[in-house]
């Protein structure tokens, strides 16, 4: 049986038959695209990713802000991988922190959109729940992962 090859000339001939459709579309497309971020856009777009979580005493902690960014950030890292979680990682990072330490961290991380459906960062905001660092270590690890990382570290407010 031969193969038949797909015949290009009828879709040109289907898009020369409706070109003003599709330019009109186009041109309806960048019109609204326009008028949206113009008079609907944000001035000042904040970062997105991030949002407060809620407050938690920091007090006595050792950690930087900086630090407690970067902690955050490979944390997320660790739970965000397409790869799988990396359990080892996130005993590294949280492995002899006090509990000041654990909430600069916590308050770092802030809120994250979270997929649970795929167990990650939900690609756009309408497909996740916000949640804390908290509750992606309690989603992304099992219950005896957990109670390897108290017992890792018993000052561990999870």
């Amino acid at each position: 049986m031969k193969k038949k090859k797909f015949d290009f000339s009828k879709v040109l001939e289907f898009l020369k038959k409706y070109q003003h459709y599709f330019m009109a579309s186009a041109f309806i497309l960048f019109v609204y695209l326009i008028v949206k971020s113009l008079f609907f856009g944000k001035k000042d777009k904040p970062n997105t990713d991030v949002k407060d979580a809620p407050p938690v005493d920091t007090k006595g902690s050792k950690m930087t802000i900086v630090e407690a960014r970067a902690k955050s950030e490979r944390l997320l890292l660790a739970m965000n991988s397409p790869a799988g979680t990396d359990e080892d990682e996130i005993q590294r990072v949280l492995r002899g922190i006090s509990k000041s330490d654990y909430n600069m961290i916590y308050e770092a991380f802030g809120l994250r959109s979270y997929n649970r459906i795929l167990g990650e960062s939900a690609l756009f905001s309408f497909l996740g729940v916000d949640l804390d660092l908290t509750q992606w270590l309690m989603h992304e690890l099992s219950a005896s992962e957990m109670n390897e990382l108290r017992l890792l570290n018993p000052n561990l407010p999870i």
